[in-house]
């Protein structure tokens, strides 16, 4: 993780939206507004005392109370309009932010992504963004408020009481608001990055054991797991501890300092304002320079929040700033395709040991063709490559004689099409998980694509038929065979001319074997197919196979 300054981080998070400063400021003047009629009504409330203890005030009972009733349902009203700024800014940024982190990940996507740590992601895309949006409701206003409450009473002062006292006021101000929280905050800092660290971990571990629920109690592995989990929760609920406890002793610190600085204010009034000089419009100026701290020590309780904002906007700025392995291409050229040729290609991954040496292939239309060989020898690399995923280190990926570093990546998308052998179904409608492949299909097309790929059947018989709701297979009603036919369906809706089948047989029984791969056969006229698998019932259906053996493709059939 990069580490980032807090005002980079702040700034950097603000400059997202540019359009929403017009109602950062409008929060801003809300706020204050408000402080100041919260401010008068103490004020007045300290005159009715003074005036109910004898001495003379020119402000009756009457007014006093129709003043205070006008006030409070002025700051009642602005309290509600603050709030509902602050939210929709709030909203506003958090739009911006989430949208960015989607199109960031699906730039990264699958070459990046693919070695991150997904509880890690989990906590940037949910923890880390609701801290953000805490920190646009409820922490950016306060400041402008607190600025300029300090600002207008420190004024006040001067104009009323004189210059002393109004430095007293500043300097006060400025300890109590900049000085205590930016001290502490380091501190602090560092116990919010452990916190936001801690709960990644332990999102990922916890997350993986849902995951792998059925083969944890299946290897009897529940009571190692249960300990585990248990530590990892332990070790979370201390950073919390200790987080919680840094913000204690914040608010002891600025409380204590509260107090000092309101003890030297009466001091100094004393020695300063004569005998016959207004004692009373002081008394009430000491209680309005109290209030007038609120917004300042609020600051310091906030120290947690924004430091967690600091984490959070950190870990969100980690992943919008990740460079791509490959960025997508848009000023290229597009094609049509027609044949894929490598070319004494050769790959590695991170300039360590070559996992392709002069890999020589060419594949057209109408050509199936299947790779084979040990795992971990390169098969899925040469789809990565064909994807345009990543550049070859040397050699030449060609479409229709077209450099593939060339070629616009959407025409790459276009034309080229992965079926794995895991179909993921969306929580939506099977409709919907089919308009993935093609938003603008019409339920002819969807439901031909579906009888092609023989799971037409199988989704009239759901309770809802096309309109039923579905996720993950196990849940939605289908088998993992049924699930890998929507995939299929997919695929014929999608229509590619350039087909890569990664193990699509290889989680599903024979049966699903041999209707998908008859299906693929039957409508593949217009397409090349590609063919990586173990399966030997699978390869058979390739006209051609090559065996790929220490970074080189051989010839088999």
């Amino acid at each position: 993780m990069k580490k980032r300054g807090n005002l980079k981080i702040t700034l950097r998070l603000t400059l997202l939206t540019k359009k929403s400063n017009f109602f950062v400021i409008l929060g801003m003047f809300l706020g204050f507004i408000g402080e100041l009629t919260s401010i008068a009504m103490v004020g007045l409330g300290a005159a009715a005392i003074i005036k109910f203890l004898g001495y003379e005030m020119n402000l009756d009972y009457t007014t006093i109370f129709v003043l205070v009733t006008s006030i409070s349902m002025i700051r009642a009203l602005l309290k509600f309009f603050e709030q509902y700024v602050d939210k929709f800014i709030a909203a506003q940024y958090i739009t911006k932010i989430r949208s960015q982190l989607f199109k960031k990940m699906e730039s990264l996507a699958p070459s990046v992504l693919e070695n991150k740590n997904y509880g890690e992601l989990i906590t940037t895309l949910t923890t880390d963004v609701n801290n953000i949006e805490l920190f646009y409701s409820e922490i950016v206003s306060p400041i402008g408020v607190a600025i300029l409450i300090a600002g207008a009473m420190s004024l006040y002062v001067l104009l009323v009481h004189g210059i002393l006292l109004a430095i007293i006021a500043a300097i006060s101000f400025f300890i109590i608001g900049f000085v205590i929280p930016v001290s502490i905050q380091n501190t602090v800092k560092k116990q919010a990055y452990l916190y936001q660290d801690t709960l990644a971990e332990f999102n990922d571990y916890y997350l993986d054991s849902i995951r792998g629920c059925k083969d944890i109690i299946v290897s009897k592995g529940e009571t190692i797991r249960k300990k585990e989990i248990s530590i990892k929760s332990e070790k979370l609920s201390i950073a919390s501890q200790k987080l919680n406890l840094r913000n204690s002793m914040v608010d002891a610190i600025t409380t204590g300092f509260a107090f000092l600085f309101i003890f030297i204010f009466i001091l100094a009034a004393a020695f300063i304002v004569p005998e016959d000089g207004n004692q009373l419009l002081l008394a009430i100026t000491i209680v309005c320079y109290y209030m007038s701290l609120k917004p300042a020590i609020k600051l310091n309780t906030l120290t947690t929040a924004f430091s967690s904002m600091v984490a959070s906007g950190n870990r969100i700025l980690d992943i919008i700033d990740e460079k791509p392995t490959n960025p997508n291409i848009t000023k290229g050229v597009d094609f049509d395709f027609e044949f894929v040729e490598l070319n004494r290609v050769a790959f590695s991954y991170n300039n360590t040991t070559e996992i392709l040496k002069r890999v020589n292939l060419k594949v057209k239309k109408g050509d199936i063709v299947a790779i084979i060989g040990a795992s971990g020898t390169g098969k899925t690399t040469i789809f990565k490559l064909l994807m345009q995923n990543y550049f070859p280190t040397s050699g030449e990926v060609l479409y229709n004689e077209i450099d593939i570093k060339q070629i616009n990546t959407s025409s790459i998308y276009k034309n080229v099409s992965i079926f794995s052998q895991h179909t993921h179904l969306f929580q939506d409608t099977v409709r919907n998980n089919l308009l993935v492949a093609k938003p603008n299909a019409t339920n002819k097309e969807i439901m031909d694509a579906c009888k092609k790929a023989n799971v037409h059947n199988a989704i009239l018989a759901l309770p809802r038929g096309y309109n039923t709701i579905v996720g993950e297979a196990g849940n939605s009603g289908l088998s993992l065979g049924e699930v890998q036919r929507i995939g299929l369906a997919r695929v014929f809706l999608s229509q590619p001319k350039l087909l890569l089948l990664d193990e699509p047989t290889s989680n599903i029984d024979a049966i699903n074997e041999n209707i998908i791969m008859s299906s693929l056969i039957n409508n593949s006229q217009d397409m090349g197919i590609i063919i990586i698998s173990h399966r030997a019932s699978t390869v058979a259906y390739a006209k051609t196979v090559y065996r790929l053996k220490n970074g080189l493709l051989v010839l088999e059939k």
